[in-house]
């Protein structure tokens, strides 16, 4: 099944199957600022043209896209408004096409690309550009490393024998790896069904 993911922000990562299906491709999408919230109009639709020219071009059936952070507070509640904003168009679009679209919250996709654990964000996006370095898999930046762990979570899930390719070796992980993949293939099947 061909799949792709997306990492929203200005600095919008975006990962799909590339070639044989085994490697991703990827990159980042420079998105226009948003002065205001009143000013969401050119973001909203240039994200549209952007994601629509990658999944009809694909011929994507399956999209991931992350769950912007939960923040709150009067500070960051724009950005926070912004990045809904942002992947909210992304599965406007997968649903204009009829594209199963899965919002996934970073813990998640996170626990199988670089293992169990809690890690602040910066913390986690230098680990996934070291991750797709350790695979050989390319990613530009930290945004793009994580629509590729995101992509990697995706696949994972819908491919038997994938999970053994991108799980990394730590041994905590093989403590509980029995009843972790028996959860990991329940998320599959639900995403298949």
């Amino acid at each position: 099944m061909i799949s792709a993911a997306f990492d929203p922000s200005y600095h919008t990562g975006w990962a799909h199957c590339a070639g044989d299906g085994t490697r991703p491709a990827s990159g980042v999408w420079e998105l226009p600022r948003a002065a205001s919230l009143r000013d969401l109009g050119p973001l909203k639709s240039r994200i549209a043209k952007l994601t629509h020219a990658l999944l009809t071009t694909r011929e994507v059936k399956i999209v991931a896209t992350e769950e912007p952070f939960q923040s709150y507070g009067a500070k960051n509640s724009e950005t926070q408004i912004i990045l809904w904003s942002i992947g909210g168009e992304i599965q406007r679009v997968c649903h204009d096409l009829g594209v199963e679209c899965i919002v996934v919250p970073p813990a998640r996709w996170r626990g199988l690309f670089l293992g169990p654990g809690i890690w602040k964000r910066d913390v986690a996006k230098d680990l996934a550009v070291q991750r797709c370095r350790d695979l050989d898999w390319p990613a530009v930046d930290d945004n793009a490393a994580e629509a590729v762990g995101l992509w990697a979570w995706l696949k994972s899930g819908n491919e038997v024998g994938w999970q053994n390719r991108v799980i990394p070796n730590i041994p905590s992980q093989n403590k509980t790896s029995e009843k972790w993949w028996a959860d990991r293939r329940s998320v599959g099947a639900r995403i298949r069904a």
